[in-house]
């Protein structure tokens, strides 16, 4: 961009959001089509009116999710107790009702309510689980500024023949995953 030339509002809120997601001032720069200082510049303004209410809104909103966090951890917490408990009993439950099938004389309302027992147990998915500790461990990670993801990329590759070989898409991949690791470097 030419010095003296006027920069729309359309392409400064383009860059300030661009900003808050992250990307470099060198990408960002590239993509909307401006020099690297006006980029630079534009990320060291004083937020205006509007940019303050949306940070205040923002925090708010930051707060209730925080606040939903923990009550879902106590949740999460408490259904694991649960679990734990039952799965310790599983056995003896187990046994109680094998012993129960086979008497003619059981109680029906015994037998149902053993097999209630170890539905308990039984229906609890470990995808479920394994949902519910990845999302923490996530939501833990960015909190401390960690990445959530994998980042490495191991593996060798002959330059000159393999790229030959990729695909247009493979090397939109390519660069895609080469960008991600530029920006969190």
């Amino acid at each position: 961009m030419g010095a003296g030339v006027a920069l729309d509002d359309e392409k400064r809120e383009r860059i300030k959001a661009l900003l808050t997601m992250g990307k470099s001032k060198n990408l960002i720069a590239k993509e909307v089509g401006v020099s690297w200082a006006t980029v630079d510049k534009i990320s060291k303004e004083e937020p205006d009116e509007l940019e303050s209410l949306r940070e205040e809104k923002r925090e708010e909103l930051i707060d209730v999710i925080y606040d939903d966090m923990k009550q879902a951890l106590a949740l999460g917490r408490q259904k694991i107790k649960l679990a734990q408990a039952a799965a310790e009993n599983f056995d003896g439950i187990i046994e109680k009702l094998t012993d129960a099938l086979t008497d003619a004389n059981a109680n029906p309302k015994d037998i149902m309510d053993m097999v209630r027992e170890v539905s308990s147990v039984m229906a609890i998915p470990l995808g479920q689980i394994s949902t519910y500790f990845g999302t923490l461990y996530d939501k833990r990670a960015l909190m401390k500024g960690d990445p959530t993801a994998n980042t490495n990329i191991n593996g060798t590759m002959n330059v000159k023949s393999d790229l030959r070989k990729l695909s247009p898409e493979e090397l939109k991949n390519l660069e895609n995953i080469l960008s991600k690791v530029a920006n969190t470097g």
